[in-house]
């Protein structure tokens, strides 16, 4: 399969599909993945997933702040953390981009970052729309 590791990551970021993924997009969220992961706790995954929007807003918010400042360790730092709380909670799609925004920041290419924080925006939506289909109680 053609991933790419953090490492390998090439610094041409021509179009907008994910560099740290292959063609096929990861989805959006991963219910079993995330269940997996609290050790098949439903009652644990319905107490966090009310938590997602506002983490992923906070992050969103200084991440553009970063953004707007145009500086590049900020922008590392705040999609570093977008990547991984979205690892956490298997949003798979969002933490792909906020690596490749994390490794724009780390290259020091701020156009890059600016030019992805649309897509982070558009799957933040959608994760959140994919939520409330999935959990209708909770959101």
């Amino acid at each position: 399969e053609n991933e790419w590791t953090e490492m390998e990551c090439p610094s041409s970021f021509s179009d907008n599909r994910s560099v740290l993924s292959s063609d096929k997009l990861p989805p959006v969220f991963d219910y079993q993945d995330f269940l997996n992961r609290l050790g098949g706790n439903e009652t644990i995954l319905n107490g966090l997933l009310p938590l997602i929007p506002d983490l992923l807003a906070e992050g969103i918010e200084k991440l553009k702040s970063a953004l707007d400042s145009k500086d590049a360790r900020e922008i590392m730092a705040c999609a570093h953390a977008i990547k991984g709380s979205c690892a956490n909670f298997s949003a798979k799609r969002i933490r792909d981009t906020a690596s490749e925004i994390e490794y724009a920041g780390k290259e020091g290419r701020v156009d890059v970052a600016c030019s992805m924080i649309d897509r982070l925006e558009r799957e933040a939506a959608q994760l959140l729309s994919v939520l409330s289909e999935r959990f209708p109680d909770i959101f």
